[in-house]
């Protein structure tokens, strides 16, 4: 599988879709500092209620210069490629792929994928990706944390806890699809 989105990794997304019925699901993030917050919501995105038992999930990753141009300086810190791994090997995750833009919308316009999931935080602003998805699914935010918060943590600047003072493994584990 490449890095972005070819041609046969295209064809591959339409034969699932059209020769097997399968719906589309999408999300996309730079998930640099992968923490319990992006593992939560891509191993349970497809658990949503709404969400048919065949959907497979794509996920969009900032290449490193699109990340560079919606953060601050010194990011990303993992680079592109050591990203893309990481989210590869999250259970529940079909496929993922490498985008070079601020926002995902090229790829989205050509898959048009049935799903796609944002964080809560998202819900109500003015979200260039719902022109090409079928249907935007926001998921609420289980674990309080972000790469910045990380970030501030480490340099001894903060400190957070999860909204019920610990992960909840059933929350983790439970009913999940491989």
């Amino acid at each position: 599988m490449g890095k972005y989105l070819s041609e046969k990794s295209f064809a591959g997304i339409e034969y699932l879709r059209n020769c097997k019925g399968w719906k589309i699901a999408t999300t996309n993030g730079c998930f640099d500092l992968l923490h319990a917050g992006h593992i939560h919501a891509l191993r349970n995105c497809l658990r949503e209620p709404e969400i048919p038992k065949h959907t497979v999930l794509i996920v969009f990753v900032n290449d490193d210069a699109s990340e560079r141009a919606i953060k601050w300086a010194g990011r990303p810190i993992y680079c592109e490629a050591h990203r893309l791994y990481m989210v590869r090997a999250i259970k529940g995750v079909t496929a993922a792929f490498l985008f070079e833009n601020k926002t995902p919308e090229v790829c989205l316009k050509m898959i048009r994928p049935d799903f796609h999931f944002k964080g809560e935080e998202w819900e109500g602003r003015d979200v260039p990706e719902l022109n090409y998805v079928g249907k935007m699914v926001f998921l609420p935010h289980v674990f309080e944390v972000s790469t910045t918060m990380t970030i501030e943590a480490i340099k001894g600047n903060a400190f957070w806890r999860t909204r019920d003072g610990g992960g909840n493994d059933d929350d983790l584990e439970n009913g999940e699809r491989s």
